[in-house]
């Protein structure tokens, strides 16, 4: 998985994140975390043809054009999202289809300004759980976000994204 330089130059602009941003990402944090669970291509979600957890964690395709994160331990599947505050029947669909659940909960998070910063903070609420934080807990510094993120793709590593 590679970024082109538009890629980058997406993330520069304030441009909404694609696939291959967050296959990039979830990539990355692979082999940062390689015990984690989940972290499938998101190409494969439409296709349904990802390999359902009983735990772990998945960025998810959601809504057409919005990023959202999944997380699930003993069949209770926790959803990190910037701007909804309910789950549709596509996204409990595809939820069902990557986590063996029984549950699901919408987790209390900061919620994004922009229209197109939902893949920004997708990615900061995967490197914030895999790293043991909760996302619930954190004010993300948006105005720092996506240089952060820029730097931390060059650098080939996820770290903290920037908090108030």
């Amino acid at each position: 998985c590679i970024l082109t330089e538009s890629d980058k130059e997406a993330i520069v602009l304030g441009e909404i994140l694609n696939d291959r941003h967050i296959n990039y990402a979830q990539t990355l944090l692979h082999y940062q975390f390689p015990k984690a669970e989940g972290l499938q291509n998101t190409l494969l979600q439409s296709k349904k043809r990802l390999v359902k957890l009983t735990s772990g964690i998945q960025a998810i395709h959601d809504r057409g054009n919005h990023w959202i994160v999944a997380t699930t331990i003993d069949k209770i599947v926790t959803v990190y999202d910037s701007v909804y505050s309910t789950v549709n029947k596509a996204t409990r669909d595809v939820i069902n289809n990557i986590f063996e659940t029984s549950e699901i909960k919408i987790a209390n998070m900061q919620k994004q300004t922009g229209s197109k910063d939902c893949g920004v903070f997708a990615i900061g609420v995967l490197t914030a759980l895999l790293n043991g934080v909760n996302p619930s807990e954190l004010t993300f510094n948006t105005q720092e976000m996506r240089d952060h993120l820029l730097s931390c793709f060059t650098e080939k590593s996820l770290t903290h994204f920037p908090a108030c």
